[in-house]
């Protein structure tokens, strides 16, 4: 008998088909009717390294999806592979998604109905239904050794045999088995995946998948040493956590088949499936972990807004007809225009110049009060203390300065951390450098150094504690009467007297408020008014 096995939730992102007796039958949130009929989606990292920008891209859909649909994200933390736990890698997931504005309704830290929410910490759960697997005939007891597991393994490679594993264990008989049992012999449970027939998964994105079932391996669901496969795990805690809808990456795809075959062997029902396509290089190459400038923290040294990155991460794999602007000014705006159908197929190209060209227009928005000009002072911060912690004054190494520092060249650089290089925030110009003393010469032609008395005057003038970029504007045009001369033609001089000729960076208004007064002015007194004179 050849056997068809089918299994979709075909239904619309507005109706949420639930098998409400199933859940309750099986302790899924007891005491937690208000979860009925919501829309609850989960961001499932696990804690074997620092946060990707896939690992962003799949937390910011499922966010912004739960967001259009008032529904619930839940963050849960997958730490079942102990072997390549990574120390921190829990918390600082956490704090990234914080840092994005990706709040979830249910986590570690703020518990909720239905936690707890670290693998680690649901054992027994994940025991008590695997055992019931294989009391029901959905599951089995495998006790082949690793080194005969790997020898299938080398004689499928060779032979190119579907499945690695060849079910030696499948059909051993009960008694036999609760005596190998019995002797402590260490053995895994294994899912029992029908011989014949095939799997049709409907996926929101990719549609109806087929998956021959001879293809599919018995997956191991519980390890030796008491520990859950991810597949098991994954699809028990969806279940119990009441998850509507699963939205993760592409890759995922093809181990839906045995997710579903497990779902089918517990008799519940699965949640809805959307798969995002894979990221990749612009060059069409595989896209790898590894790669250091995809991390989000290598991303927040280079001084990324977080608004920028979600806005650049949402473009990765979605599209939306219709958009008025491609810059998003957060979670809540993205998700008024997020839909599945709007996500496509074909790989996503990872361009970093679309990121950085996004955080040059978001930075044109930040004033003194924005939060995340605080985060990014706050991340930029230690390098400002590592580059000039022995060279500058006390007062240019606050945290208050160099949120100044930051919100003077917003807009002018693509990087924030880019005006760190502007060494004369920090430090005072020498006018040695080949340019500089070139710039001396001409501005010596040109007769310049005669306004510095007028420039010295007019800045005199503005009271210190208001030494603002209008007011010293002001006193420019003031400085310009008096010489004679455009209040341009004071730009070129001031940019050498202030900065030793540096042509990078701010606007000298900003510069000159930045700065302030007091070191305004003794640094244009102390500028060298011509090519022999070193200062």
């Amino acid at each position: 008998v050849f056997l068809v096995v089918v299994f979709s939730c075909a239904f619309s992102e507005s109706e949420i088909v639930e098998s409400e007796s199933e859940r309750e039958r099986s302790g899924a949130v007891a005491g937690a009717p208000h979860l009925i009929g919501m829309v609850r989606v989960r961001f499932a990292p696990s804690p074997t390294g620092f946060m990707h920008l896939g690992g962003l891209r799949t937390a910011l859909f499922n966010a912004v999806f739960a967001r259009k649909h008032g529904g619930q994200l839940i963050l849960r933390i997958e730490d079942t592979d102990q072997a390549r736990k990574v120390p921190g890698a829990a918390a600082a997931l956490e704090e990234v998604l914080q840092w994005c504005g990706i709040i979830p309704d249910e986590s570690p830290t703020v518990g909720g109905p239905c936690g707890p929410y670290i693998q680690s910490e649901r054992l027994n759960i994940y025991n008590e239904h695997a055992n019931g697997l294989v009391d029901n005939g959905g599951a089995y007891r495998c006790f082949c050794s690793s080194d005969r597991l790997e020898l299938l393994r080398g004689v499928g490679l060779r032979t190119n045999r579907l499945t690695a594993y060849d079910g030696a264990c499948r059909d051993l008989a009960k008694d036999v088995v609760q005596a190998r049992v019995d002797c402590g012999e260490p053995h895994t449970i294994r899912l029992r995946v029908p011989r014949h027939g095939k799997m049709v998964v409907h996926d929101e994105v990719y549609g109806d998948v087929s998956f021959a079932s001879d293809g599919i391996d018995d997956q191991v669901l519980m390890k030796s040493n008491g520990y859950p496969t991810y597949h098991l795990a994954n699809v028990v805690d969806d279940h119990l956590m009441r998850v509507t809808h699963v939205l993760r990456g592409e890759e995922w795809l093809s181990s839906s088949a045995q997710h579903m075959h497990l779902y089918h062997a517990f008799g519940w029902e699965a949640p809805k499936f959307a798969h995002t396509p894979l990221l990749v290089n612009p060059d069409r190459s595989k896209l790898s972990k590894r790669q250091g400038d995809l991390h989000i923290a290598e991303l927040q040294r280079a001084g990324v807004l977080p608004e920028a990155l979600i806005n650049f991460v949402a473009f990765l794999g979605w599209s939306s007809p219709g958009l008025q602007s491609e810059v998003f000014t957060g979670v809540d705006d993205i998700a008024a225009s997020f839909t599945l159908d709007a996500v496509t197929r074909g790989p996503a190209a990872v361009d970093l110049r679309k990121l950085w060209y996004l955080n040059k227009q978001h930075q044109t928005t930040l004033t003194p009060q924005s939060p995340s000009l605080a985060t990014v002072t706050d991340q930029l911060l230690p390098q400002m203390e590592l580059r000039y912690g022995s060279d500058g004054c006390t007062e240019t190494l606050t945290r208050d300065y160099l949120s100044r520092v930051l919100l003077s060249g917003a807009g002018t650089y693509e990087k924030m951390a880019a005006t760190l290089d502007c060494e004369y925030f920090w430090k005072e110009p020498t006018w040695s450098d080949p340019d500089a003393v070139s710039a001396a010469a001409k501005h010596a032609a040109a007769g310049r150094f005669a306004y510095i008395p007028a420039l010295c005057r007019a800045l005199e003038a503005v009271p210190t504690d208001h030494f603002t970029s209008d007011r010293v504007k002001a006193a420019l045009a003031v400085a310009a009467t008096e010489a004679g001369c455009k209040p341009g033609a004071l730009q070129p001089l001031l940019r050498y007297c202030l900065t030793g000729n540096n042509n990078s960076g701010p606007p000298m208004l900003k510069v000159m408020e930045v700065v302030g007064k007091r070191r305004s002015l003794a640094r244009l007194r102390a500028a060298p008014t011509s090519a022999d004179d070193k200062g």
